[in-house]
């Protein structure tokens, strides 16, 4: 399990309890590798190796105000709070989590230059109407869905 932002938790979330199943705690600002224009996901290992052991997952840094989650075998998730570079191919594949101040602008910039699998918009009431009218007639392919507060999201 990963952890993002603990510190910005509500007070009323036990921040100790919160990270105690986490795997990994990072923070959207922190110094992360770059990702990259060339980053591909690694493969699945082969089936003659299935008793080794999962390569950890890593966290990289795609944009100013977004982060790349790899786990091998897993579409890769993106969280963004602000706009995302154009990528290779693997966005097709990517679930990306939109929250923020910009929600509506993020999900834009997310939809034209990821094109991605599904977009998660975490944001109040009217900031998700207006996400979902601004994104409307652009999906192409992409889905759709907000996500409620305190609510996990499994893909």
């Amino acid at each position: 399990m990963l952890v993002v932002d603990a510190d910005a938790a509500p007070a009323t979330i036990d921040r100790t309890e919160l990270l105690s199943g986490a795997d990994w705690a990072f923070g959207l600002w922190d110094d992360l590798p770059e990702a990259g224009a060339k980053w591909a996901p690694r493969k699945v290992g082969a089936l003659i190796d299935a008793a080794a052991e999962l390569p950890d997952v890593l966290v990289h840094r795609l944009a100013d105000a977004a982060v790349l989650i790899e786990a091998v075998g897993e579409p890769p998730l993106v969280i963004a709070t602000g706009a995302v570079p154009e990528t290779g191919r693997w966005a097709r594949e990517a679930v990306v989590i939109v929250a923020g101040n910009q929600v509506s602008a993020t999900a834009l910039s997310v939809v034209n230059e990821l094109a991605p699998r599904l977009v998660a918009v975490a944001g109040g009431e009217n900031a998700i109407e207006e996400t979902i009218e601004a994104l409307r007639d652009l999906l192409d392919g992409t889905g759709l869905m907000a996500m409620e507060r305190a609510l996990a999201l499994e893909v």
